[in-house]
C-alpha cells in the first residue's frame, strides 16, 4: 500500500508516517487483550479551545481512547 503521513508540527514538511490505521473495534481489541473497559472520547477542536489546549489536545478531530480497570 501506499505510504499515508499525517500532519506533524515537527516536521511541517513531511509529516509523520501512519504505521497503524485503527478500526471502530479498537475497544473491542483493548477490552479483550488488556480486560479493561475501553471507551472513546472525541475533542471538538472549536469547543473549549483553550482548555484543550492547556491540557496539550489541541488537534483537528481528536480521539483520545478511555480504559478503566476493574
Amino acid at each position: 500500500m501506499p505510504e499515508v503521513y499525517h500532519g506533524n508540527p515537527i516536521d511541517k514538511e513531511k509529516g509523520s508516517l501512519v504505521t497503524w490505521d485503527w478500526g471502530n473495534d479498537i475497544c473491542e481489541l483493548v477490552e479483550t487483550c488488556s480486560g479493561m473497559r475501553t471507551s472513546i472520547v472525541e475533542f471538538d477542536k472549536y469547543y473549549n479551545c483553550e482548555e484543550n489546549t492547556r491540557l496539550g489536545l489541541e488537534a483537528y478531530s481528536l480521539y483520545v481512547l478511555v480504559s478503566r480497570k476493574g
